[in-house]
C-alpha cells in the first residue's frame, strides 16, 4: 500500500527545519503532499512581517524546483484543516511529520480519532516526529537585524539563499503600514481521549 506523507507549513520564512523534513519524508515514503499557507505573518511582537506574496515566489522559483520529484507543494488557506481533509479523504497510509510540539498539539490521539478516526484505528494513520532544526523566530530576529550572514546559515544551502536575503530583506527594511494582528486564529481542538 502506498504511503504519503503530509506536512503542513507555514514556513515564514522557509528555514533548514522544513527542508530537512522534507527530504526525509521523501526518502521514506511514495510521496509527499506539503501544505503551505501563502498568508501574511504579521503578528505583534515579531521582529518583521513576512508576506505571503514573497514567499510564493520563494516556494515556486526556488524552493520548489529543489525539492526531490515525489514532493507535491499545495498552496492552502490553512494546511492543519488541508491535512485533515486528505486524511479523511485518503484510502491508504498517510504519515504526518511534524517536530514533538507541533505533534502534540496538532495531531495528538484525540484530534486523530475525532478527525478520522476509521483510518486512525485501523492503522492507516502514522506519525513521525521530526527533530526542530532551525527557528522562524530567530529567522526573522536576524532580518530585522539585518543579520545576513546568521540568516544565511539558517537556510538549506541547496537553494539560492542570496535570492532569498534579497526578497526578504526588502521587505524588512521597508516594510508595508499595516495593522499588526495580536495572535493567529486558534481553532477549537478536541480533548485528547484518556487524559
Amino acid at each position: 500500500m502506498a504511503r504519503t506523507a503530509l506536512i503542513a507549513m507555514s514556513a515564514k520564512p522557509y528555514h533548514v527545519g522544513h527542508d530537512l523534513m522534507i527530504r526525509r519524508a521523501a526518502r521514506e515514503c511514495d510521496s509527499v503532499r506539503v501544505f503551505v499557507s501563502l498568508a501574511d505573518r504579521r503578528r505583534s511582537g515579531d521582529a518583521v512581517p513576512i508576506l505571503g506574496k514573497d514567499m510564493e515566489v520563494i516556494w515556486r522559483e526556488i524552493v520548489g524546483p529543489s525539492l526531490p520529484g515525489n514532493v507535491v507543494i499545495e498552496y492552502v488557506s490553512n494546511p492543519i484543516s488541508s491535512v485533515w481533509k486528505a486524511l479523511t479523504s485518503s484510502s491508504g497510509t498517510c504519515v504526518l511529520y511534524a517536530d514533538a510540539k507541533d505533534q502534540s498539539i496538532n495531531f495528538h490521539d484525540g484530534l486523530l480519532e475525532h478527525y478520522c478516526g476509521e483510518a486512525f484505528r485501523a492503522g492507516r494513520v502514522e506519525r513521525v516526529e521530526t527533530e526542530r532544526a532551525g527557528s522562524g523566530t530567530q529567522m526573522r530576529q536576524f532580518l530585522a537585524e539585518g543579520d545576513r550572514e546568521s540568516f544565511v546559515a539558517g537556510l538549506p544551502p541547496i537553494i539560492d539563499v542570496s535570492r532569498v536575503w534579497d526578497i526578504l530583506s526588502a521587505t524588512a527594511r521597508n516594510p508595508p503600514k499595516v495593522k499588526a494582528t495580536s495572535q493567529p486564529k486558534k481553532r477549537p481542538s478536541p480533548a485528547p481521549k484518556g487524559k
